[in-house]
């Protein structure tokens, strides 16, 4: 264990030269590299890389203890800078902490990186997503994806980033394309397999999509999101009770989380009830990989409170949901998911103005011309928000322009939704309905 980097290289020199494959020059000498000359380093970035690329906040919290030992031991180990930049910058955007120091921390891990090696493929792909998930730049993201890509051609998460990119940009079939190269290069990554299943159910491609999930769940049945995104998929498809069957065969990992899909389940179902006691050991904030959205278990109560006329204490709940979201758009003015759960509560306490307010600067914020997917549930919460301050003409006007590019909607899920209770008997609503009916 000495000398594992110069065991590494002869086993990869050993299996080129036996199978004749054709290695240029560049490649033979990243044979040799050596991340770091401290093994005590080496080890922590390992440990780091065991529970990085998770939706499990402890994993990620190790995943940063390990990095940062790393690099504390061996300042000059710029992949283990690069790993930590990629952990801050995915723990800001799914909203883990979007404290300004975990932005700058993204940023200053990623540079450094780059201070210590301009050309190092890991440094690319560490400013990649920093620019991706914390700027939103999505122009330079690819950049520096496709610059990772010339140092590490063989590297599918490069190419599951790309793919991630395009469908931000709206370039759906070209993101499909990455995504499928992603998984032919790494047949076995499940991760890569439900980024493809989510861009296959975001373009109405349901059958593929779940089939993709189900490969998935082969792969790592005890893993929770495998069987999450099937279940959205079957939603999207109007398989409201073999969803519910595929929730409740999850593995029992994540109670909080868990409770968290089986709450937007039974909405769907309209067991109001059985919605409310899904929350009762819920978070008070959930991380939620899919919707992109701010949830705020107040919030969720209530909605749910007024959905099935719940009464008790539903207003009581739906004013400490305001109040809290009033607080987080004053803290992040920017952010416009706090905009639209901020709007959503405002409509469902019948506050018109503000309720309309708040849903359209979400939108201005993040339109669909500037983020496809994130444009797209901003745009789907304003039109829920219309509906539910006596603006049927909005809200239907708002949902055809969702209907026509990719997301999460679809006539099964404007069907079940009670979010769309308040239009339901529009005649305007039913003639959408009718008319994307023949078109899916």
């Amino acid at each position: 264990m000495s000398d594992v980097f110069s065991i590494q290289s002869a086993i990869c020199h050993a299996v080129v030269d036996n199978i004749g494959v054709a290695v240029d020059p560049e490649e033979r000498r990243a044979f040799d590299s050596r991340p770091t000359q401290n093994l005590e380093a080496y080890e922590a970035y390992l440990k780091g890389i065991e529970n990085s690329w998770s939706f499990e906040f402890k994993k990620l919290q190790l995943a940063e203890e390990h990095f940062s030992r790393a690099v504390a031991l061996d300042p000059q180990f710029a992949v283990a800078h690069a790993a930590l930049s990629e952990n801050h910058s995915l723990m800001f955007h799914f909203r883990y902490d979007r404290a300004p120091r975990r932005l700058a921390s993204a940023n200053a891990s990623a540079q450094r990186a780059h201070d210590i090696d301009a050309g190092l493929p890991e440094g690319h792909r560490a400013r990649g997503y920093y620019y991706y998930w914390c700027q939103q730049n999505y122009e330079l993201a690819l950049s520096e994806f496709s610059l990772a890509a010339h140092g590490r051609p063989n590297d599918p998460l490069i190419y599951t980033s790309i793919g991630l990119v395009l469908r931000r940009q709206g370039r759906w079939q070209e993101a499909i394309g990455a995504l499928q190269r992603a998984v032919s290069m790494e047949p076995e990554n499940h991760d890569s397999i439900l980024d493809l299943a989510s861009t296959l159910s975001r373009v109405h491609r349901h059958d593929e999509a779940i089939q993709s999930c189900r490969r998935a769940i082969e792969l790592v049945p005890d893993d929770i999101y495998p069987y999450v995104f099937l279940a959205r998929s079957l939603t999207l498809k109007g398989a409201i009770k073999e969803a519910r069957e595929i929730l409740d065969a999850m593995p029992d990992k994540d109670p909080a989380q868990q409770s968290f899909y089986r709450y937007e389940q039974a909405k769907f179902e309209r067991d109001f009830n059985g919605a409310m006691r899904a929350l009762a050991v819920v978070d008070d904030e959930i991380t939620d990989p899919i919707w992109e959205i701010k949830f705020t278990r107040s919030l969720a109560e209530c909605e749910c409170g007024i959905f099935g006329n719940l009464g008790g204490a539903t207003s009581e709940k739906c004013l400490r949901a305001l109040e809290t979201l009033v607080r987080d758009s004053e803290f992040e003015p920017g952010d416009p998911a706090v905009h639209a759960a901020l709007g959503w509560a405002y409509a469902l306490t019948g506050d018109k103005e503000h309720a309309i307010q708040a849903g359209r600067r979400a939108v201005e914020l993040t339109p669909v011309t500037k983020d496809a997917m994130s444009g797209h549930t901003y745009l789907v919460m304003l039109a829920k928000i219309y509906a539910w301050v006596d603006e049927p003409y909005l809200a239907v006007k708002t949902i055809h322009t969702a209907m026509t590019t990719p997301g999460w909607i679809s006539v099964a899920t404007l069907e079940n939704d009670p979010g769309w209770d308040p239009i339901r008997s529009d005649p305007r609503f039913q003639e959408l309905l009718k008319m994307y009916s023949e078109v899916e």
